[in-house]
């Protein structure tokens, strides 16, 4: 019984984390050079790449959230499998915190990369 509700907290962990690492990677957070299509795309709070982080980062909060339900279920009360699962949860949300950050950094990295008009 341990065994099966250990490979599924890991699993999920790995399908977690696998989600989270294509996201980061996505070139949503490119900033458009085009000035006619980066006009086209301001977001409401006036910098589309780092909405899209936000977006991103909801979106892997939710999911996370949805594993971690699924993981307690497959725990079925048992003490030591539901620590472990809050673990790996911890370990992810720190990691999903940190994507989110590194994405809004980049977002800023890039704001500054303009030539000045040339």
């Amino acid at each position: 019984m341990k065994h099966q509700w250990s490979n599924g907290i890991l699993w999920l962990g790995l399908a977690t984390l696998a989600f989270f690492l294509l996201a980061s990677s996505s070139p949503q957070c490119a900033k458009a050079t085009d000035p006619v299509v980066s006009l086209s795309t301001q977001a409401g709070d006036g910098n589309p790449c780092v909405a899209a982080c936000q977006s991103v980062f909801k979106a892997a909060k939710k999911a996370l959230k949805e594993d971690y339900r699924e993981a307690k279920a497959l725990c079925e009360g048992d003490p030591l499998c539901l620590e472990e699962a809050e673990a790996v949860r911890d370990a992810l949300n720190e990691e999903i915190v940190s994507d989110k950050n590194d994405c809004i950094a980049s977002c800023n990295h890039q704001q500054g990369t303009a030539t000045g008009g040339q």
